[in-house]
């Protein structure tokens, strides 16, 4: 139980929003976790809206680091997502905090490079991702 603590702890850092997860469920192929109804929050500064929901998230997870201890996503897949995409006055999309607030406040300058999200492996959308346009705030 306290790995799990301790990978969710580690998720929501890396996310750096509130992450609430139905369920959580180990899967073997591909190597990984389920995450069943999925909802991401948004920054404070764009609404209270969530950023995302999702039927589903499967993270796959590469098996040689996990050997070692280390846990690298070789691939994460969304089923059924809906995201609100929200532009603020000054032009500025909320995703593009998206990973900074646990590392610099929440002021949206990122500390050091390494520290954002980075995407190496495959993104797949089940379904269709809707952008509700601009909120000029």
């Amino acid at each position: 139980m306290r790995t799990t603590i301790s990978w969710w702890r580690a998720l929501r850092a890396v996310v750096g929003r509130p992450i609430e997860v139905g369920a959580i469920v180990p899967s073997w192929w591909p190597l990984g976790v389920r995450l069943h109804d999925v909802t991401i929050g948004e920054d404070a500064a764009f609404g209270t809206e969530p950023f995302l929901r999702a039927e589903g998230v499967v993270m796959g997870v590469r098996p040689w680091p996990l050997i070692h201890g280390r846990i690298e996503a070789a691939g994460v897949t969304l089923d059924r997502p809906r995201l609100s995409l929200v532009r603020d006055r000054s032009a500025r999309w909320n995703v593009e905090s998206l990973g900074l607030a646990a590392d610099d406040g929440g002021n949206g300058k990122s500390k050091s490079k390494e520290s954002r999200l980075r995407r190496t492996g495959p993104a797949r959308v089940g379904g269709r991702a809707r952008a509700h346009g601009d909120a000029r705030r």
